[in-house]
């Protein structure tokens, strides 16, 4: 009996220890699967944390192409609003442009023009050409002209055939016809004077109804019709290496010797000749 009892007791001892062998087991296959659910759910929270920093750069790169869209967007917006700027400004060049060949009146033909105020008094005045600020500015009929220079020809209202060269040429002239000036305020006196011609710097007649004139050099004045000027008053000698013929009768190039004087032939020529011939 007390054997018998003795083998239960050692049987319950080991059902126990099998027992506790087992719950041990168990729960070393618990912690080892709570280790693996928390290592899989520490894996799917990084992997969630990664997706979520993969998507915030997704998003940064998205927000950054965008922005660059934008700038290259506005860029080219900007780009065509200065292109339609441009545009507009030749627009608006080529009006003026246009504007300047367009002339006042509508019987005058065959006249060009350039230059702030020239030519825009003009009515019935045909084949003038006026370039530079109030170039033939008060023109109305004439004809003909050709005024290059600020201001010049700028009186002229029915002068024709007159051509002026530099900056306040002929600035004077009224009703002259068929005079030429060429330099800074060359024939600026002139009004109604005719046929004249100055070439410098202040050359012309310095008397406004002169004609037939010619003034050549810087501020060469004459001050009676057909009259030639050469040079201005600190000129001391004119040189020409030719003969000089005034009127009907020619001059020699060269000088006489002592004991010559000059003597005409009657036909328009003058020549050296010995006193002693002529004793």
């Amino acid at each position: 009996m007390v054997l018998k009892i003795a083998d239960e007791v050692t049987r319950a001892t080991k059902s126990e220890s099998a027992n506790k062998k087992a719950l041990t087991e168990a729960k070393v296959r618990e912690d080892a699967l709570v280790l693996k659910l928390s290592t899989e759910s520490t894996r799917a929270i990084n992997a969630e944390s990664a997706n979520k920093k993969a998507l915030a750069e997704a998003k940064v790169r998205e927000d950054a192409l965008v922005l660059k869209m934008a700038t290259e967007s506005t860029r080219a917006i900007n780009a065509e609003s200065a292109n339609i700027s441009s545009i507009k400004a030749n627009s608006v060049n080529i009006e003026k442009i246009l504007k300047t060949q367009v002339l006042n009146g509508s019987n005058n033909t065959h006249n060009t023009r350039n230059g702030e105020k020239c030519l825009i008094s003009n009515t019935t005045g045909n084949w003038n050409t006026a370039n530079g600020c109030m170039a033939a500015e008060k023109n109305t009929i004439g004809s003909g002209n050709t005024s290059m220079g600020n201001g010049s020809l700028s009186s002229n209202t029915i002068g024709n055939n007159n051509t002026t060269i530099g900056n306040w040429s002929s600035s004077s002239n009224i009703s002259g016809n068929n005079n030429t000036s060429v330099g800074l305020w060359s024939m600026s006196s002139n009004e109604t004077g005719c046929n004249n011609t100055a070439i410098g710097f202040s050359a012309g007649p310095t008397i406004g109804n002169l004609i037939n004139t010619t003034s050549i050099g810087g501020q060469a004045e004459v001050t009676q019709s057909n009259t030639i000027r050469l040079g201005n008053e600190q000129i001391t000698n004119v040189s020409t290496s030719g003969s000089l013929t005034t009127g009907s009768i020619t001059f020699p190039s060269t000088a006489g010797k002592p004991g010559q004087v000059l003597m005409t032939n009657g036909l328009g020529k003058a020549s050296w000749v010995d006193i002693k011939s002529l004793l």
